[in-house]
């Protein structure tokens, strides 16, 4: 197995995302912000653990965000350490326009013992060897027989960049070990180590739950026909289509094994801005349940293959007063589900009723539940309701 030449350079890229380098410099207190490059994003950072499979999601118009699916059964997947990174009140401010949320700063604080952050030291852990990337995925393949499906669909990335803040302590080590080799096990269903060995340093170990991720970079992979050649393509927030679209390639990566199976069904569901009236008439006092009925207004006919405008609405719920603590879903085979979009600083309902774009791989009748819960709340009171609602969108 060979891996193919890179297209792109360090200087290209700068720290965040550097292919085939050499040793990277130890970062300097002063640099500038290299590692919010272009593709950096904040939103969604709890679910971008470091070699964590997910689909790219965009709520609106805003910036694309991951969505965690799976970590695969990383045995040793190799992980460059970049060093620590001093990041500044101006850089704080970037990354809350990312989508950095506030409980994330919360975390941060409480990692360093502080009521308020006004600089800190972020850990830089990249993946950057795609042919050691390309064998972590065979040896993974033979732990989990349904990751070639995961793998096969076209939304589906890879985190491939997390900053993270540790402690002081576990900063402290990892900054004295820039370079130094490291590798990624998965070692819970939602967690990874990393186990760094150094001179002074022997079996060094920290898990990334440990710190709190405020920022991270997910690539696409895409597939050769006979699936053994894989290109990773660094995803920015511009087309990015296989095999090269205008995204930078980080690398092509060869496997041993046969191809990943086509899934049998494949759904991209993306939210985008709400485009219809919705039948909330109005606010009226009070937190009380109003009516808990999902509708689906609009076409509920498509094209297998073809994006389908589909609409729900369930905006009476709250009957016009505000809500907090949203969770919901759309389920559309009971095993594939879109979670509703809940983005308070959109100019729509935000979850309570929405527009997606929907795409199913294959003709059929769909049966589809939509759901969800929220606190209904008014200046002196807060109560838990819930709506739900059924469909059927037939695709041709």
């Amino acid at each position: 197995m060979k891996l193919a030449g890179s297209r792109i350079s360090c200087s290209a890229l700068a720290l965040f995302f550097c292919l085939s380098c050499g040793s990277a410099p130890r970062p300097a207190d002063d640099d500038t912000a290299e590692w919010l490059a272009p593709g950096t994003r904040a939103y969604g950072s709890s679910d971008a653990i470091l070699g964590a499979l997910g689909r790219k999601r965009r709520i609106g118009r805003g910036e694309a965000f991951f969505e965690r699916v799976t970590i695969p059964a990383w045995k040793s997947l190799e992980v460059y350490n970049a060093g620590a990174f001093t990041v500044t009140q101006e850089h704080i401010a970037r990354l809350k326009e990312l989508g950095l949320s506030l409980e994330a700063l919360a975390a941060v604080n409480a990692k360093l013992g502080r009521q308020t952050t006004s600089s800190f030291k972020l850990v830089l852990l990249q993946i950057r060897d795609q042919q050691k990337l390309a064998t972590e995925i065979d040896k993974a393949l033979t732990e989990d027989v349904g990751l070639s499906r995961v793998l096969s669909q076209p939304s589906m990335r890879i985190i491939t960049s997390v900053g993270v803040v540790f402690d002081q302590e576990a900063t402290s080590k990892l900054e004295a070990a820039v370079g130094a080799k490291a590798t990624l096990t998965k070692v819970a269903n939602q967690d990874v180590e990393l186990k760094i060995d150094t001179e002074f340093q022997k079996n060094y170990k920290v898990q990334i739950s440990d710190g709190t991720i405020v920022a991270y970079q997910f690539a696409r992979l895409c597939w050769a026909a006979d699936g053994s050649l894989f290109t990773l393509i660094r995803d920015v927030q511009r087309k990015d289509v296989c095999p090269t679209g205008s995204s930078e390639v980080l690398g092509v990566g060869s496997r041993t094994k046969a191809p990943p199976t086509p899934a049998e069904l494949e759904i991209d569901a993306d939210p985008v801005n709400i485009d219809f009236p919705t039948k909330n008439s109005g606010q009226t006092g009070g937190c009380h349940c109003e009516n808990g009925d999902i509708t689906f207004p609009g076409d509920l006919r498509g094209k297998a293959g073809e994006p389908l405008t589909f609409r729900y609405d369930g905006s009476e719920v709250c009957h016009g007063q505000g809500f907090r603590n949203f969770e919901g879903a759309i389920s559309w085979t009971g095993t594939l589900s879109t979670p509703m979009a809940n983005r308070n600083d959109n100019a729509t309902f935000p979850g309570i009723a929405g527009t997606l774009k929907v795409t199913f791989s294959q003709p059929g009748s769909y049966n589809v539940r939509a759901t969800f819960s929220l606190d209904c709340v008014d200046i002196k009171c807060s109560e838990r309701c819930s709506a739900q609602g059924n469909t059927t969108l037939v695709i041709r």
